[in-house]
């Protein structure tokens, strides 16, 4: 172990961290990849592949790392992020997001005190790692404010992925907090940006928005007005493919069921029995 008085530096850290990992990937587990996929078929397969027993040694000596690299650097040294950032997302993908809030509110804390430092995480990142657990406890209105602050530093002009990312991460965040008319407007002014910037691919895009404009409204009880909206999205399918718009005729013809109005939803059934029985679905 480091010497106290000689201090921690970022190559011993890497050292440290480096020895830590060679020891894992000896018993099949490799910490680098525990972590990194956003992909949610590719973590599941990640936690099943690890063992109840390497899941607690790994945690163990990930918050040993902690200990040694805070003990040796203080609190606002950035070599903290070498076992902040991968003991944060150990406790995210065991879904121990109350374990994982501290440790994400220290890493937003790190990248706001050093804005494009390399080695950190990029603010608007750090920011929406901990807005999420925070969504997850059912912290929301904290959530909110974090996502929105995300929002408003995105390019909106023209309509950027990230832009859109960070639109929907909010908009999930506002109707899990019952905030249903705020989620609405956001929906509806990015879909009249789309309609006003029509491309090719522009339908596919409008059509998740769409689907989460009539969800807004039928998680208020407005299964009128969510039927009316998720007729939209029948043509941008049948555009794809007529057999693409039989499971939205199912959600259709439920919405108006609920609604009562049974001439709508019998008109939807008949049609949904038509392209069924012609594509044999």
């Amino acid at each position: 172990m480091p010497s106290k008085q000689a201090g921690l530096s970022s190559p011993s850290v890497a050292y440290v961290l480096e020895r830590r990992r060679s020891s894992f990937e000896s018993k099949g587990v490799r910490l680098a990849n525990l972590y990194a996929s956003p992909n949610s078929a590719a973590k599941t397969a990640k936690k099943e592949l690890m063992t109840i027993e390497k899941r607690s040694v790994l945690l163990t000596d990930l918050l040993n790392l902690r200990a040694i690299v805070e003990q040796h650097t203080g609190a606002d040294n950035i070599t903290r992020i070498y076992a902040l950032r991968p003991l944060a997302d150990l406790y995210v993908s065991l879904a121990q997001y109350k374990d994982a809030e501290p440790v994400q509110r220290a890493i937003f804390a790190l990248s706001s005190k050093r804005p494009g430092n390399p080695v950190l995480p990029t603010v608007d990142q750090a920011r929406k790692n901990l807005a999420s657990t925070l969504k997850q406890l059912g912290n929301h209105d904290e959530a909110i404010l974090l996502f929105e602050a995300s929002l408003a530093e995105s390019n909106a002009e023209p309509l950027t992925a990230a832009y859109l990312e960070t639109a929907s991460l909010l908009v999930d965040c506002l109707q899990a907090a019952d905030r249903f008319p705020e989620a609405v407007a956001i929906i509806e002014t990015i879909l009249a940006k789309m309609e006003s910037s029509a491309t090719d691919d522009s339908p596919s895009g409008q059509l998740g928005w769409i689907v989460r404009l009539s969800s807004s409204f039928a998680k208020q009880g407005g299964y009128a007005k969510a039927a009316s909206i998720t007729e939209r999205t029948i043509p941008l399918l049948e555009a794809k493919a007529e057999v693409c718009c039989i499971p939205q005729l199912d959600v259709l013809a439920e919405l108006y069921l609920k609604a009562g109005d049974i001439e709508a939803h019998d008109r939807v059934r008949a049609r949904r029995r038509f392209l069924a029985d012609k594509h044999d679905f």
